[in-house]
């Protein structure tokens, strides 16, 4: 029944968007609908895209399906930006990306992406090759969520609640701007309900590869999770040329999660039985913000200067009770976390004259880690061993600075840099200590021409790094479930990517053209390897797999189909070239994924003094994917988004998310001895209505 209303809705906004574009001729650009300013190209402010050499920059404030749906659902229909069906974000098609709000990066960023909606963020940067003004660590990228700054004099800001099949939320984001002072505040609550499906069979094989027997699993997990964030801001204004803001945020979130898994064995070497799971997590975060900004004398000059403070904590429990050949055995898990970040920031940029600019700056960050793992064998299977508790601790340092010179060379722009880190990591776990320092430099450079009249040439190198995370350094053994556990690997090394990219760039009134040709070339990159124990017992454990090397190509054009509709399609296609590890023996293996959208938007005519009615279709698709030891299916999706104006002030938006259930995954994993095959989806599809009211004027 949802299936045949769905396809009607996406067939009857597909036909009326085309018999608008037959209709009607596309009007000429406006003169302020395109703008070039240097290095910086500003294409169709509502809903926009400006381009600057490093970076490109997403407005979303019209986007109709912003108001109501998650942050995650709206990354996933950026151009270079992928989101998987196990809901982790790639750019070009590789992972490691380090998502930043406001240009920091945030702990529990999986949570506060799936949580919190685009009902205040501005605009959104993605940078699939940062220069080396930003941080070196991550190798996919950076995306930049930049958050709304009203500064109207009086009141602005929005009152909303969003309910639909998998929950309700209600937000007030007010904000009053008296003179000098600016203050605003936040308040998000969010409950929401969760439910996954998942079905796994595993073969047994001998070592010749000849299957020995089989196990079936098939399991449900209900989750519920009750999230509030609270954030409080103010910001002096002494000149319009300086500003103070303080801010301070918290958020936490309250899970409890229900599960059952029924594993059934047609093999004498596995285990058959029933496993209920009953659940609790806690998540506290706590953020405070200290920034100063100054414009110099020179047009241009600016100087920032960040301090900031964030606390984070993550508590997990779950009880288990298996039922094996008539007899009940119970054991709890535990886990514990706590993260305290400290950070100072300095960035200055000063134009020089002649067209040339320099940006320096510097950070040091200190972050102490506390890990807890416990397990409690009240009376579970022989497999788990005895009850233990474990701890971890360590204190990271790393202090960087940076140099980067923008300046005209031969018709060219070229913007070379240089970073330097020094990071210090003491980790202390099960009676030993251990100390890890590197010190490195991190170039980029960057080069863009006009060619022609709105059309662009770009080329780009970065040197970056993925650093180990403790945790992941820690050799013991932490159960997550009776028959699977991970393990961390001392002897992981950080990986190093070197990226190359080449972009051209057309911007036009009728169709605006992206297209870029890139490699990333990966040094020990980190995968995750497992294997059974006699007992049956799975543990995965992350390792250096190799070299990888990632190169393709993606295109993105996006313009009208008239005078009501616009368009916006991404095609990307790329190559793997890594190890892959099959019957203990390690090999090169070339794999071809893909991923792409299209999206079409179409605005009616607007009654007088009102604003127009928005539908929104969007559609999907990501290719499959491989690594070290397993095979992924890729997936499509398709969404609906309608947005209408109830009053000047109140305006209501429709959101379907995966239309016809068809985000699933489907895994193939192997190792020594065994075949697993399995496949899962999300409760789909997902219906969200939203209801805003606009304080004060426009933003």
């Amino acid at each position: 029944m949802v299936r045949s209303v769905s396809g009607g809705l996406a067939v009857a906004l597909v036909c009326a968007l085309a018999g608008e574009a037959r209709g009607q001729e596309s009007p000429p650009p406006a003169s302020g609908d395109q703008t070039i300013l240097s290095d910086v190209v500003i294409e169709s402010v509502r809903p926009g895209v400006a381009r600057r050499i490093d970076r490109t920059s997403y407005d979303i404030r019209d986007d109709p399906q912003a108001k109501a749906a998650a942050l995650i659902d709206i990354l996933g229909k950026l151009p270079s930006v992928s989101v998987g069906a196990d809901g982790k974000v790639r750019l070009l098609g590789a992972g490691g990306v380090t998502v930043q709000f406001d240009g920091k990066p945030v702990q529990g960023v999986d949570v506060k992406l799936n949580t919190l909606t685009g009902a205040d963020v501005e605009r959104i940067e993605v940078i699939t090759n940062p220069s080396s003004q930003f941080a070196a660590q991550g190798t996919g990228g950076i995306i930049n969520i930049i958050t709304r700054k009203r500064q109207r004099p009086g009141w602005s800001g929005q009152a909303g609640v969003v309910a639909g099949t998998d929950g309700v939320q209600t937000r007030l984001s007010p904000s009053v701007t008296l003179g000098k002072w600016t203050l605003g505040a936040t308040l998000n609550i969010n409950d929401q309900h969760i439910s996954n499906r998942r079905r796994a069979d595993r073969t047994y094989l001998d070592t010749a590869g000849t299957a020995l027997g089989t196990r079936a699993e098939t399991s449900r997990v209900r989750q519920k999770n009750d999230g509030r964030q609270a954030e409080f801001k103010v910001t002096y204004r002494p000149t319009d040329k300086q500003s103070l803001t303080l801010s301070s945020s918290t958020f936490w979130l309250d899970g409890d999660e229900q599960g059952r898994r029924v594993v059934r064995s047609a093999y004498a070497g596995a285990r058959a039985y029933a496993e209920t799971r009953d659940g609790d997590t806690r998540m506290r975060d706590q953020n405070h913000d200290l920034s100063y900004e100054r414009e110099g004398p020179r047009e241009g000059e600016t100087l920032k200067l960040n301090a900031n403070y964030e606390r984070w904590r993550w508590i997990r429990a779950a009880d288990f009770l298996n039922q094996e050949e008539g007899v009940d055995q119970r054991f709890v898990t535990r886990q514990g976390i706590m993260d305290g970040d400290t950070t100072l920031k300095l960035d200055y940029e000063r134009p020089l004259g002649g067209k040339v600019m320099l940006t320096a700056g510097g950070s040091w960050v200190g972050s102490d880690h506390v890990s807890e793992q416990g397990l409690d064998n009240i009376s579970g299977p022989v497999g788990l061993g005895a009850s233990y508790a474990r701890r971890l601790t360590s204190r990271r340092e790393t202090s960087a600075a940076y140099a980067t010179v923008q300046f005209p060379a031969l018709g060219w722009t070229v913007l070379p840099g240089l970073r330097y880190e020094d990071m210090t990591l003491d980790l202390a776990a099960a009676g030993r200590a251990v100390r890890v320092r590197d010190s490195d430099l991190f170039p980029s450079v960057h080069v863009s021409k006009d060619v022609a009249k709105g059309v662009t040439l770009k080329f780009s190198y970065s040197r970056r790094i993925d650093r180990p995370d403790p945790d992941n350094l820690d050799p013991s053994l932490q159960y997550a479930t009776g028959d699977s556990a991970w393990s961390g690997n001392p002897d992981l090394k950080p990986t190093f990517t070197d990226a190359y990219e080449a972009k051209f760039t057309r911007v036009g009134g009728r169709a605006s053209l992206d297209v870029t040709v890139y490699e990333r070339v990966s040094r020990g990159e980190v995968s995750q390897i497992r294997r059974l124990t006699p007992e049956g017992t799975s543990i995965t454990m992350p390792v250096n797999a190799g070299d990888v090397t990632r190169r393709g190509g993606e295109a993105s054009v996006r313009g009208p189909l008239g005078a009501r509709v616009r368009y916006v399609a991404t095609a990307n296609v790329y190559q793997r070239d890594g190890e892959r590890l099959e019957s203990g023996v390690a090999r090169r293996e070339r794999a071809l994924s893909y991923d792409g959208s299209l999206q079409l938007d179409y605005k009616a005519a607007a009654p007088t003094s009102a604003e127009a009615q928005q539908f929104q279709l969007s559609l999907r698709v990501f290719g499959p994917s491989r690594s070290l030891q397993s095979r992924a299916s890729g997936f499509y999706r398709a969404d609906f988004t309608w947005r209408r104006p109830v009053t000047k002030k109140v305006s209501g938006v429709l959101t379907v998310t995966d239309l016809f259930k068809t985000q699933k995954y489907r895994n193939r994993e192997w190792g020594a001895g065994y075949v697993d095959l399995s496949e899962g989806r999300a409760a789909a599809p997902r219906v969200r209505l939203s209801l805003t009211y606009q304080i004060g004027g426009k933003p």
